[in-house]
């Protein structure tokens, strides 16, 4: 019950310091996407604000570990909790893949991304992606950071 206090609290502080506002004035905070990560260790959830979005892990005793203050549009844990994959959006359209552990973040993708999702051994990422006018389904090994294409399409004018 201790542990379940502190992370009320610490979200009642993001709620508080991370306010989005409406065109009417009211001040209206947004956090969602909230997952615990395999362990039962950390949650991670996305922070909704008026220039943007954030990544935040919070600790299960109600510290905060990371955050990422980057337009967030989403984001996948490994299945071994060891990685958080997430993309991007606005002016960056990149990949990123956050270390849970060293907190190291690196890119390994970009363009134009839609979907991600993890390999059950946490080795591979599947997206789609979009770049000079085609669309088309990839596959990055994570240890070589060898991007394959394995389908894509040109798209119609």
């Amino acid at each position: 019950m201790k542990d379940l206090r502190r992370i009320a609290f610490c979200l009642l502080f993001l709620l508080m310091s991370s306010a989005v506002y409406s065109e009417g004035g009211i001040v209206t905070p947004i956090i969602s996407d909230l997952r615990w990560f395999p362990q039962g260790n950390k949650a991670i959830f996305v922070v909704s604000q008026k220039d943007g979005t954030k990544l935040v892990i919070a600790g299960k005793d109600g510290g905060i570990i990371k955050e990422i203050q980057k337009n967030i549009i989403g984001y996948e844990i490994s299945p071994d909790g060891s990685k958080v994959a997430y993309y991007v959006g606005a002016d960056n359209n990149e990949l990123w893949i956050l270390s849970a552990d060293n907190l190291r973040e690196e890119i390994i993708a970009s363009g134009e991304i839609r979907y991600f999702y993890w390999d059950k051994s946490g080795e591979n990422i599947l997206y789609t992606k979009t770049n000079s006018g085609r669309q088309g389904v990839y596959v990055i090994d994570l240890a070589t950071k060898m991007e394959t294409e394995i389908f894509s399409y040109a798209l119609e004018k």
